[in-house]
């Protein structure tokens, strides 16, 4: 079936509220794991140089194709809020993305985890304190506690703690190895040959979700291009600041 066909059909999703969240969560993990398992494992550590060189080069496609994705995941949650001019409704928006943040974790997704979060923690949506003071304890609790679990994922000096626990199927957090290798000192970092042999390991499984086209293109659809990050972060405070 055609996008075209699928946009204009009745039983097309017209707000990721209409989603269950589990399902939003398969194909999100479906979605960043075509790309990650593109990924060449060697390619992460000359990229990360790269990436903080003083005359960067062009980033290796397969790795651009996530971090394009993963900016994409937090820009959808910071629109979607904001393009609801009910506070009541963006309370409830808020809890749906915090529930498929929460189905993330559990399909060992923790590259979309984290970029929900950082959606939900950004400036334009943390400062809608009337919509927080609407959103349930119960799902602000999730979204700490989501916190607390990836926290180490940050941190090298934690990196035996969570990562050596992680199985395949899994989709990490792309940032925490190159920003491991690129910045951080020597005697603090993973090697270059330790985070080779861990990316190929979780690449080696598979997730057994099947595609679902319907959500899949309602996604993807509300997955804009951005203009440029700086431009992005004054629209949204804007909108924000006209909401609350």
């Amino acid at each position: 079936m055609s996008l075209f066909c699928l946009s204009f059909s009745p039983s097309a999703p017209s707000s990721v509220l209409d989603i269950k969240p589990a399902k939003v969560a398969q194909q999100l993990t479906l979605l960043e794991w075509e790309r990650f398992s593109k990924i060449e494992p060697n390619d992460i550590p000359h990229n990360a140089y790269n990436l903080h060189a003083r005359e960067p080069k062009a980033t290796a496609s397969e790795i651009h194709a996530v971090l394009d994705m993963s900016n994409k995941i937090k820009d959808w949650v910071i629109k979607s809020v904001l393009e609801e001019k009910d506070a009541t409704k963006r309370a409830r928006l808020i809890e749906h993305f915090i529930s498929i943040l929460d189905e993330c974790r559990k399909q060992s997704n923790i590259s979309s985890m984290y970029h929900l979060y950082t959606g939900l923690s950004s400036s334009p949506i943390k400062r809608l304190t009337q919509t927080w003071a609407l959103v349930r304890h119960q799902k602000q609790y999730t979204l700490f506690a989501c916190m607390d679990w990836f926290r180490p994922v940050l941190q090298s000096d934690r990196y035996e703690e969570v990562h050596r626990g992680l199985k395949a199927p899994c989709v990490p957090y792309l940032g925490f190895y190159l920003s491991n290798i690129g910045l951080r000192p020597q005697k603090t970092r993973c090697s270059d040959d330790e985070i080779v042999r861990e990316i190929r390991a979780l690449q080696g499984g598979s997730y057994k979700f099947d595609n679902d086209e319907r959500i899949r293109n309602f996604i993807c659809g509300r997955m804009t291009a951005r203009v440029r990050y700086s431009e992005d972060v004054k629209i949204y405070m804007d909108k924000s600041c006209k909401l609350e």
